[in-house]
């Protein structure tokens, strides 16, 4: 036991240390700025102001060179260009103030308030912090915090997706609880009002990929190392857009001095669209396109000339122009849309997702009306939808629905049909399950899919006569209590997280859980 506590409190040490450390308080308010499944998506290019403060020391000492920022604005640009957010380098000044320099939370207020451009994000440059690598003010703010060491790193974008209403992929878990958030399900069922509210993200409780999660470690709003902070998610970029398109604190920081490609959202087949560029110092632009869009004539230092690559094309097209060393892309739909389905089954009901056929988001392809009609059912299912939603149910795990789906864009109507069923059960094997019944109060449970009926999964608790054992363990790896039932009232223990190891005959659960 001794050798196996070890070991989760290594385990415990090494992901922190080599996590992110974000100071970003996460117990603001959600704010949607939209609803992600409106059609009607903008693909302007959206540019931001940000100004760069480099803090040094009193004496003047320290600090990075305007080279080290360019570098910043590159990193920055690599990480948001592709959802059409460019960053421009609004200037950059010096703060000679040694508790600035080497620094801790407690002075986090009077740093943003140092030489503060209203028009901005402001991006402080620190040498040390005993706190965090880097903190945002809130989530949807104008200022953020950067240690030095980091800002070359994904901590960056991470900071500045706070600021632009991004929220942790584990927030409202037990890794990360907060009033009035809740944790995503490992099926992603409440996607949009718990987690990260993005449906694209995977579920994630900041335990990697274990207890059935399989969280995305690249994304730059999960904890990973911050070299592993690598994309945004397609949604994620919508609610970026979202929220610089409609949030008051986010609308003196957006300009137009960014250039970036303009042109149709659209391009149906058989007609040519123009996109055009800024280019006042006449810069040569190197153009280029995706196999989607073939080029008409000869593209120029202001625009190009482009077509659907046949005539039943249907898919993202990709403008890239590369112009005095930045490189601005810009996606354009082209042809009818391109549409799937995904199920998200619980039980007898499911949740029915229209989704792009091609994996991108499908608020770009420009769908301005959707039909659902069903067709054709077994064993007393329904199902229907609108928009881009919908829902099955039945009275048991047996049923089916066949439902005629359409969609319509400016470019014509696609139609698919899809036979709607639940996920079939599972195998009758009995799983070990630790579920929390109350405030403090956990209880461990087996979950029977095959007890009862085979209408729906059911739980029994736990044989006494075949008891389980129970371990609490502090953060220091140290036993703090042994159990031998199957609830547990930890109310009496400090508050904090714990470990707790559950063990009957062969089956073992460890889980992280939060006293409060």
């Amino acid at each position: 036991m001794k050798k196996f506590t070890f070991l989760i409190l290594l385990l415990m040490i090494i992901v922190v240390k080599s996590q992110v450390t974000c100071g970003t308080p996460q117990n603001g308010i959600v704010q949607g700025f939209r609803d992600i499944n409106n059609t009607n998506y903008s693909n302007t290019p959206i540019c931001i102001n940000v100004q760069f403060h480099i803090v040094r020391d009193s004496n003047g000492s320290g600090g990075v060179s305007n080279a080290f920022v360019d570098q910043i604005v590159n990193l920055l640009n690599s990480k948001f260009n592709q959802h059409n957010i460019y960053i421009r380098n609004a200037g950059v000044d010096y703060i000679n103030n040694s508790n600035f320099y080497n620094t801790n939370d407690s002075y986090f207020s009077s740093i943003v308030a140092t030489n503060n451009n209203p028009n901005a994000i402001n991006f402080y440059l620190v040498n040390s912090c005993s706190n965090w690598a880097g903190r945002a003010e809130q989530i949807v703010s104008r200022n953020l915090v950067i240690v030095n060491s980091y800002a070359q790193t994904g901590v960056s974008a991470h900071e500045l997706g706070h600021c632009i209403n991004l929220w942790h992929t584990f927030h409202g878990s037990p890794a990360e609880p907060s009033s009035g958030s809740c944790a995503e399900a490992i099926n992603g069922s409440n996607c949009n009002s718990c987690g990260d509210y993005v449906c694209d993200t995977p579920a994630d409780a900041n335990v990697g990929a274990t207890q059935g999660y399989n969280p995305d470690l690249t994304n730059i709003m999960s904890y990973s190392p911050p070299a592993n902070l690598d994309h945004f998610t397609s949604l994620q970029g919508v609610r970026m857009r979202d929220a610089l398109d409609g949030s008051p604190v986010l609308q003196q920081v957006k300009s137009n001095l960014c250039g970036g490609i303009t042109g149709e959202s659209i391009i149906c087949p058989n007609i040519s669209s123009t996109f055009s560029i800024s280019n006042p110092n006449n810069y040569q632009v190197f153009w280029s396109v995706n196999s989607n869009l073939s080029v008409v004539g000869t593209p120029t230092n202001s625009s190009i000339v482009v077509k659907s690559a046949t005539s039943t094309t249907s898919g993202m097209g990709v403008i890239t122009a590369t112009i005095n060393g930045s490189t601005f892309n810009y996606q354009v739909w082209v042809g009818k849309p391109n549409i799937e389905v995904q199920l998200n089954s619980n039980s007898n009901y499911v949740d029915i997702d229209l989704i792009s056929g091609e994996g991108n988001n499908i608020t770009l392809q420009g769908i301005n009306s959707t039909t659902w009609t069903k067709t054709a059912s077994t064993n007393n299912g329904q199902a229907g939808g609108s928009g881009f939603s919908g829902f099955g149910h039945g009275p048991n795990l047996y049923w089916t629905v066949t439902l005629k789906i359409t969609a319509s864009n400016s470019c014509g109507t696609t139609e698919i049909t899809r036979v709607i069923t639940p996920a079939p059960p599972g195998p009758c094997n009995e799983t070990l399950k630790l579920t929390k019944i109350s405030k403090n109060n956990y209880e461990a449970i087996i979950i029977d899919p095959c007890s009862g009926s085979n209408t729906t999964s059911t739980s029994k608790q736990i044989n006494t006569d075949n008891p389980i054992t129970a371990e609490l363990i502090n953060m220091s790896g140290v036993r703090v209590a042994i159990f031998n039932k199957n609830k547990f009232d930890l109310n009496k223990y400090n508050k904090g997280y714990y470990i707790i190891v559950v063990t009957k005959n062969s089956k073992k659960i460890v889980q992280k859980i939060l006293i409060e």
